[in-house]
Formats: structure tokens, sequence, C-alpha cells
């Protein structure tokens, strides 16, 4: 893997958040909020959820720590959501920026509650 196709997976990525963030902003406060059956409990959590997922796996290839921590409590509004997800895209662009084929192609190594996982980092 080299790092120009990762940056196009992640274009692509951030292209498709753009339009889940044009759609949620169509949506009333109360439709948004509402709780449903899916595992996130509402069309928010749902986007908070994502937006730690993102943020967690950045932060596990970068610095080998497992941070999954963002709820829906953490964000009063959908605006702040986005906010954060905007900063978060600005972060990962600069860890993928800071990248070459040698180390997206090295080894991480972080632990779990098994012992010590080690993977490929572009995995």
């Amino acid at each position: 893997m080299n790092i120009e196709d990762v940056k196009l997976m992640y274009e692509y990525n951030y292209w498709a958040n753009k339009r889940i963030f044009d759609m949620a902003e169509q949506v009333s406060t109360e439709q948004l909020m509402k709780p449903n059956a899916f595992s996130w409990g509402s069309l928010f959590g749902t986007l908070v959820h994502t937006l730690d997922t993102e943020y967690g796996w950045r932060e596990l290839c970068q610095n080998s720590t497992i941070t999954f921590d963002l709820t829906p409590a953490d964000f009063p509004d959908l605006e702040a959501v986005q906010t954060r997800w905007e900063d978060e895209e600005a972060a990962m662009w600069e860890y993928l920026n800071s990248l070459n084929d040698n180390q997206l192609n090295g080894v991480i190594r972080y632990e779990v509650e098994e012992g010590t996982r080690v993977r490929v980092l572009w995995h």
C-alpha cells in the first residue's frame, strides 16, 4: 500500500462525511435526537460514534493509544459535532501528510485486554 492511495480513500471518506452532515442539517433537532433501535440510540448518537471511531483510530495509529471516549453528552448540538469533526479531519490530514510509504507499511503495537496486538499501520 502507498500513502497516495490511502489519501485517496480519506478524500472519499471526507466527501461522504460532508454529504452525511448536509443531510443531517435537513432534519429537525427532534428527529436528530429521537431514540431509535439502532446501536447508538439516535442519529445524533450515530454521528458522535462515527466521529469517535475516526478519532480513536487516528490516535491509535499515531500514538499507539486507544482512545474511544466521545459521547453524545460531549456535544450540545449538531454544529458542535461538525466543528469537532472538522478539527479531526485536519488532524488526520496532518498525520497522513507526515507519513511515507515505509511508515505506512510498518507495524504498530498496542495493548488490549487480551494482550499486545501487532498490526500493519495501513490496515
